[in-house]
Order: structure tokens, then C-alpha cells, then sequence
């Protein structure tokens, strides 16, 4: 499901057990209110209001991207010549120093 609805046992059997999409939707809703999770209305479509709110302080694990982005906390844009736009990354300050300054000679002998 999600971080926020974990599956259980109850919910999995439900599932498991229907027979097409709408009965899926609706085991699972009828389940979701027997655990307390949810509340439905009393109209026709049953609108779930979600009762259980998420853990502000839970950790969640990073995605790839923000493990990447805590590896390399320092960027920085370049135009090293015309329209040319590149975006370097790295630990620190004196590393995108260093690449930026390569990158500049390799496009200065390119002229």
C-alpha cells in the first residue's frame, strides 16, 4: 500500500478475496473502518475520512536522490561558455573549486 496505510493480515485476506476491483475497494474500505483507520459517511459513494494520522517523527528511508544530494551538499551552476549550462556537485566548496576550474581549461582549449 504506502508508508502511511501498512498492510496487516485482515486487510491482505480481504484483498485476497475479492473477486473484482470494486470489491476490493470495498473489503478494503470495510476493513480500514473495523481497524479504526478510516470513518465512512453515510452517502451512497461512502466517502472514507481518514482517522489515523502519520507519525511526524517517523523516519522514512531517503530516495536515491537524497542519498545523493547528502553525499554532495554544495552545487553550483556554470556557463562556461555561450549556452552551454552545467551544474556541478560536491562535498565541499574547494571540490566544485576544482572542478569548475577544470572544466574551464577543458572548454578553454577547445577554442
Amino acid at each position: 500500500m504506502s508508508d502511511f496505510l501498512i498492510s496487516n493480515a485482515a486487510l491482505d485476506k480481504a484483498v485476497a478475496e475479492a473477486s473484482n476491483f470494486e470489491a476490493m475497494r470495498e473489503a478494503m474500505k470495510s476493513t480500514l473502518v473495523a481497524q479504526g483507520v478510516i470513518a465512512r459517511d453515510g452517502t451512497e459513494y461512502g466517502v472514507a475520512r481518514v482517522l489515523t494520522q502519520p507519525d511526524p517523527n517517523a523516519s522514512f528511508p531517503l530516495s536515491a536522490e537524497e542519498k545523493v544530494r547528502e553525499d554532495h551538499m554544495h552545487e553550483r551552476v556554470l556557463y562556461p561558455r555561450q549556452n552551454v549550462r552545467l551544474v556541478i556537485v560536491g562535498p565541499s566548496e574547494a571540490n566544485l573549486d576544482q572542478q569548475e576550474e577544470a572544466i574551464r581549461s577543458a572548454f578553454s582549449r577547445q577554442r
